[in-house]
This record gives C-alpha cells, sequence and structure tokens, in this order.
C-alpha cells in the first residue's frame, strides 16, 4: 500500500503560489500590454514548481509490486474524468460559438496526448496532463533506479541531460521541452526531499544568491543571444528550474516562520481546488466562455475570477460524484 503521511501545510501553500503563478501566466497575456505581457515568462515557473512538487510527493511514497494496477487506476482516473469533463465543455460550447475542431484534436483530446502538437481555444493548458501522465507512467521505473548503485544513476542522469541539451541545440522543441518537464519531475522526485529537509537561513540565502544568479544570466543572454534555441530550450528551461526551487524554498521558509498567523484549514481547502483552477481559468481568458473587453479591466477581471473558482467548484464536485 501507499505509505500515508501528515499533511504538509508548507507545500499546499507552494501549490497555491504556483496555481496563482500560472493564472497570472495567461492573464497578463490578454491585457494587451507588451511590457506587461513579458512578465508571463516568469510567472510560468509555476509548471515547474507542479511537475517538482508531484515527484517531491510521489517519491515520498513506496508502490508495492502487487497494488501496481491498482496504484496507475487511481492516477490515471485523476486526469481522465477532470480532463473529459472540461473538454466536453469546451466542445460543446465551441461547436455553439462556430469555432471548428479537428477531428484529430477529437482524438487526441480522448487519449490525453494533447501535448503532442494540438490545442484547442480554452484548454491549450491541458498539455501539462499529457505530460503529468508520463510522468504517472513512469514512477514506478524511478523507484526501481533508485535502489541502482550510483554509477549507474549518473550514467542515466547523463544520458537524460545530453538528450535534452542536443534536442535544445538543434531546436527540437517536443523532445527538447517534455524531456526537461519529465527530468523535473524527477528531480522534485529524488534531490528535492533533501532540499526541503535541509531548509535554514543559510540555505534559503544560498538559494536566493543562486536565483539572482540564474535570473541574471537569463537577462543579460535574452540581451546578448536574443531568441534562439539555446535561449529557449536550455537557457529559460534550466533557470527556471532554479527559481522554481527558490519559490519552494521561500515559501516553505516562510511558512515555517509565520505558519502561527496563517490559517491552515483555509490552506488546505485552496489547495484542494489548484488542480481544478488550472484546469478551467484559460476558457473564461479565451472562447468559448471569453469575459475579457466586456465593460472594464477591473469588472472583467472580476468576472473571470469568480467564474474561475466557480467552475473549479463544480468540477471538483462532478469529479467526486463521477469516481465514487
Amino acid at each position: 500500500m501507499e505509505q500515508k503521511r501528515e499533511f504538509d501545510y508548507s507545500i499546499a501553500l507552494v501549490r497555491i503560489v504556483s496555481c496563482i503563478m500560472i493564472f497570472l501566466c495567461h492573464y497578463v497575456q490578454i491585457l494587451g500590454n507588451p511590457i506587461i505581457a513579458q512578465t508571463a515568462q516568469f510567472f510560468n515557473v509555476g509548471v515547474f514548481v507542479f511537475f517538482m512538487i508531484s515527484g517531491y510527493l510521489l517519491g515520498q511514497k513506496q508502490i508495492n509490486k502487487g497494488e501496481l494496477a491498482s496504484w496507475y487506476k487511481k492516477r490515471m482516473t485523476r486526469i481522465f474524468v477532470p480532463l473529459y469533463i472540461v473538454v466536453v465543455v469546451v466542445f460543446v460550447a465551441l461547436y455553439f460559438e462556430g469555432i471548428q475542431v479537428s477531428p484529430k484534436a477529437y482524438v487526441m483530446y480522448a487519449l490525453n496526448l494533447q501535448a503532442f502538437g494540438v490545442s484547442i481555444s480554452g484548454a491549450g493548458q491541458l498539455w501539462f496532463l499529457t505530460i503529468i501522465m508520463i510522468c504517472y507512467l513512469i514512477t514506478p521505473i524511478l523507484q526501481e533506479i533508485q535502489k541502482c548503485n550510483k554509477g549507474i544513476k549518473e550514467v542515466l542522469v547523463a544520458i537524460f541531460i545530453l538528450i535534452q541539451l542536443v534536442a535544445g541545440i538543434m531546436g527540437i522543441q517536443l523532445i527538447a521541452l517534455y524531456v526537461f518537464y519529465v527530468g523535473t519531475y524527477a528531480l522534485g522526485y529524488y534531490i528535492l526531499p533533501n532540499i526541503i529537509r535541509n531548509i535554514n537561513r543559510k540555505s534559503a540565502l544560498r538559494w536566493s544568491v543562486t536565483m539572482l544568479i540564474a535570473v541574471g544570466i537569463r537577462l543579460v543572454s535574452k540581451v546578448v543571444i536574443g531568441y534562439s534555441y539555446i535561449y529557449d530550450y536550455i537557457i529559460v528551461l534550466y533557470t527556471q528550474v532554479v527559481l522554481g526551487i527558490w519559490i519552494i524554498i521561500a515559501v516553505k521558509y516562510i511558512y515555517q516562520m509565520f505558519n502561527n498567523y496563517l490559517n491552515d484549514r483555509l490552506i488546505k481547502i485552496m489547495d484542494g481546488y489548484t488542480m481544478e483552477v488550472y484546469m478551467v481559468h484559460v476558457m473564461f481568458m479565451q472562447p468559448p466562455f471569453y469575459m475579457f473587453g466586456r465593460i472594464n479591466v477591473v469588472i472583467d477581471s472580476c468576472m473571470i475570477v469568480v467564474c474561475t473558482i466557480v467552475a473549479s467548484y463544480v468540477l471538483k464536485k462532478i469529479q467526486r460524484i463521477l469516481i465514487k
């Protein structure tokens, strides 16, 4: 059986912060201000944090071979049930809006393979579910690799990084990005536990300095070499991971300092809806339920937030009914 552990409110807070960042990543892109839109590349780090936290949490559990089938069933149910609910709503709404969806899109979303070259308005963010599915599928393999000797692990890591770097340099987008995302999940699985166990004032300071150096390298690289394969698929990705680790450390450190002033019950409730918020928010920033440009920026923004919260709540309720 999977080992149960005490609920970690600091990790829940990290997920909440990441969810807000992803929401803002998409929100700033619809404001029409090119300067503000540039911040999306930093808010996007929430995706990396989600991958790392997912790897970290599953790395704390032991999967017994005799229960592998039930483990996979549980994980796939958590992916496909909300996926089908959201895409059915989006597909139907797009149909009534007169927006055509290709037959290929129907098939790819049905198989949760949308990350491989298919994206529809209002559901483009669901590429994340394809990658997290792959991560879940290889988790038992990661568990077995953990038992290998250090030499084998180092060789596997070197091969993995080499594949990503070569793909990045050559501009093979899908391999460069998705190999890196899976690697980010594996980093959370293997390395993040040790980082989290050793969080203190000195480690927080060291990571803060490291983060500033990484961001500095990224900004300088953008000016010096501009947009290129190396910048997009190597410099950006690796500095995002550093920034993501720093966010995890910063949030956990802040929680440790101020946990007596925080409402753990509220944190747990909000954390329970982070995935639902991630899945539904874009449909209100794009067709079919585009809310922006209706009245004014403030009211439209409030409408997007309210609709996202309501839709997340409804999605959660439907999931619970169907899974039962």
